[in-house]
């Protein structure tokens, strides 16, 4: 018979190959060497994604904004120290009337005259104080230019309004005005009692007023004291009233810029940073997969070809 030769229990040769190869360790490819080998991957996310940017801020509806100033002026400083005291006093008021331009008082009458709800006007009108100034800003929005300055413009003269009205309206100073026409009456009455008991009393030169007299005397001088104090408070809350509304327009809304450019800006700025990542992820991992592909693709070449 003829003589048979053993098979050899040695695996082949591309066999020990793969087999090295599932325990090599894998190649990795760094950014910087994966960004010289692949840049047009690496840019592609960036051309593709900045232009749909552009695109995207292009159609998108401008908001305008517009800016109203006020001042507080006309502050009474014939006080003593109250010249020492303007510059604060005012400061003071620039940073309170700003905080009622949500008021139903100044809403409501724009949102009548500009015909629509206090809700959009509300979401769309804002104050502020200039900082370490006595003005105040009335700054508006709209998604024209128009809307936005006559938006502006009309709540800087709402606010203006309500103030005076408000302060016109105050409780003390409804209060001081019923005592002192209360007084006014009481006064005339007690004068009037007074003269009609000296008419009755007789003409006499040297003749005391009579405990009478000098009774209805005393209450027609106190009744005049009481007056004239009434009198005083009530020009001095008047006066107080006069300080806290005098809220000016200074500067009205002419113009109004858009945020346009801005957030297209920002868009593209957006873009170009995902962009930019994308494409340093693709450009990593394509370098990363032929390194890894160049390595095996020998041992399945072999097996491939027996």
């Amino acid at each position: 018979m003829p003589d048979v030769e053993p098979q050899s229990s040695q695996a082949p040769d591309w066999a020990a190959q793969a087999l090295a190869a599932e325990f090599t360790p894998l190649p990795q490819v760094g950014l910087a060497q994966s960004v010289r080998r692949y840049w047009l991957l690496a840019l592609l996310p960036i051309l593709v994604f900045v232009p749909v940017a552009v695109v995207i801020a292009s159609k998108r509806t401008p908001t305008y904004t517009a800016e109203a100033r006020l001042m507080v002026a006309g502050l009474n400083i014939s006080a003593p120290g109250a010249v020492q005291g303007f510059a604060g006093a005012a400061q003071d008021l620039a940073a309170s009337y700003p905080l009622v331009i949500d008021a139903d008082g100044v809403v409501n009458p724009v949102a009548r005259r500009l015909h629509t709800t206090p809700g959009d006007v509300r979401s769309r009108l804002s104050a502020s104080q200039v900082p370490s100034s006595s003005l105040v800003r009335v700054i508006a929005t709209g998604s024209s230019a128009s809307d936005a300055i006559q938006l502006a413009n009309t709540a800087s003269k709402a606010l203006v309004s309500f103030l005076v009205k408000f302060n016109r309206d105050a409780p003390d100073a409804a209060r001081l005005l019923a005592q002192l026409r209360a007084a006014e009456l009481a006064y005339q009455h007690a004068n009037a009692v007074l003269t009609t008991a000296r008419a009755k009393t007789p003409l006499s030169a040297s003749a005391p007023p009579t405990p009478s007299e000098q009774r209805l005397a005393a209450a027609a001088d106190l009744a005049r004291v009481k007056l004239n104090g009434l009198q005083a408070d009530y020009q001095n809350e008047l006066q107080g009233q006069a300080v806290s509304s005098l809220l000016q327009p200074l500067v009205s809304a002419q113009a109004a810029s858009s945020d346009r450019h801005s957030k297209l800006q920002i868009t593209v700025f957006i873009a170009l940073i995902c962009g930019l990542c994308v494409g340093l992820a693709l450009a990593t991992l394509r370098a990363n997969w032929v390194a890894r592909r160049r390595i095996t693709a020998p041992a399945w070449q072999a097996d491939d070809s027996n």
